[in-house]
This record gives structure tokens, sequence and C-alpha cells, in this order.
């Protein structure tokens, strides 16, 4: 016969057990929820800063195609950083059939408008030269490409310049960024075939892997590799010599307002 203080005992220890299960199974439940939908909220962050750029491009290109005098774009800065005090360095240059030697066609150096996450801090959204870039860790996407034509017969390299005379970062808010047209130039060589043997297009950047990515994908282009005695910062390509060769500096100045 099982005494009243036993059987006390033996709910009692039931009653531990079954709260440690259920304790248990809310902790794991609450762990595993919450960096699921941390996850899911920085994928979503990063979705909406991808938006936002591809909205400041298509602003960017109605001041330096379109003729607009200025644009502003908003972009949230929830848990995330911008800022405009990189830099990076397009080069392109000619291969003269006389000589061999490098004859620069244009060097611009531009800085660009970079998105980085605080919670995901390996992820970076940048317009640089007219393009949008993300870059997750070690890779990277060209989410709009930049505006280039590269043909057999015809080479059309349109470079923006933005600029800044205030580089800043700011966090935590959202931000305009406003472009505003600058002076911009352009030349036309023809018979560029006649005169090079190839085209050179060198780019220093931190996001180097993705500008030669976007390159090798070209029928132009003969080759691709990144600068050994740079690292991961300059790619440089060699293209066949186009008949003929446009190339525009389109300059839009850049700040960011809160």
């Amino acid at each position: 016969m099982i005494r009243r203080d036993e059987r006390a005992v033996t709910d009692v220890i039931g009653f531990i057990l079954v709260f440690g299960l259920v304790a248990t199974t809310v902790a794991i439940v609450s762990v595993s929820g919450l960096s699921t939908l941390q996850d899911a909220r920085n994928a979503e962050q990063i979705n909406n800063a991808e938006r936002a750029f591809d909205v400041l491009a298509d602003n960017m290109a109605d001041i330096y195609q379109e003729g607009a005098p200025h644009r502003a774009t908003e972009v949230s800065l929830d848990d995330a950083t911008m800022n405009t005090a990189t830099s990076v360095r397009i080069n392109v240059s000619g291969e003269e059939k006389s000589s061999g030697d490098l004859e620069t066609i244009t060097n611009v150096q531009s800085r660009p408008v970079l998105w980085r996450s605080t919670q995901s801090a390996e992820t970076e959204i940048a317009y640089s030269l007219g393009a949008v870039v993300r870059a997750d860790r070690e890779s990277g996407v060209m989410v709009n490409e930049p505006p280039f034509v590269l043909q057999d017969d015809r080479m059309l390299l349109t470079i923006v310049k933005t600029r800044t005379d205030n580089p800043k970062s700011l966090s935590g808010t959202t931000v305009r960024v406003r472009g505003n047209q600058e002076r911009s130039s352009s030349s036309v060589l023809t018979g560029v075939d006649d005169s090079y043997d190839e085209v050179k297009i060198n780019i220093t950047s931190s996001r180097a892997g993705v500008w030669e990515q976007y390159f090798e994908r070209k029928a132009i282009t003969n080759s691709c590799s990144i600068d050994e005695e740079t690292g991961r910062e300059r790619v440089s390509c060699t293209l066949d010599a186009p008949k003929e060769m446009y190339v525009t500096v389109n300059g839009v100045n850049v700040e960011l307002e809160r």
C-alpha cells in the first residue's frame, strides 16, 4: 500500500519533470525562432536597401542621361550605415600598334555611395561608376550594370563620376541621397582599331571581383585578371579595339542629408 507522503513525492517529481520539459521546449523554440526571425528581418532589410539603390540608379540616370538638374532618393538606415568616404578609380588606355605603349584615354576617380548593414557586417551595396553592386563576404553580384556598350564595332563608356565636397558617414535614420548635375566631358575616337591593338580597362575597387565577372561576360573581352600586386583591389581587363569609341565622363555631386 502506497503511503500518502510517497504519493506526494511522486506528484512533485512528476510536476518537476513536466515543468522542466515544457521550459526546455519553450527555450529551444524561443532561441531558434528568434534567430530565424532575425535572419528573415536582416534579409528583408537588405532587399529593401537593394530596391532603394535601384531607385537611386534610375534617379542618377535622369541626371546624366536626361539632363535633370538634380534628384533625391530616400534610403532607410535602420541597423545600417551609409557613407561617401571611399573612392574607386577607372583607367582606360589603348595599346598603340606602332610602339606597344599604353596611351591613357581617360582616368577617373569617383566616390561611390556605399550602404553597409550593421547586423550582417559582410553585406554591402554600392552605387559605383553607374552600377549597383552587392557584395556578401567573398562573393558579389552586379544588380544593375553600368551604362556601357561593349560591341565589336562600337564601344560606349558612359562613366558616372560621383563626387562630394563633404564626405560623411550616417546611420540610424532615413537619409536623403541628393545628386546634382555637374560638368561633363566627352570624346569620340574613330579608327580605334587602326591605332590600337587592344583597349585596356583597369578598375581599382574593393569590389574588383564583381567587375571582373561583368567584363568576362562580354564577348569583346579577351582576358581579365586581378592585379597580383594590389591583391583583390584592382581588376585589369583587355578588350578588342573597336572601330569607334565614345567616352563620356558625367559628373554628379552627391550629398547625404538627414
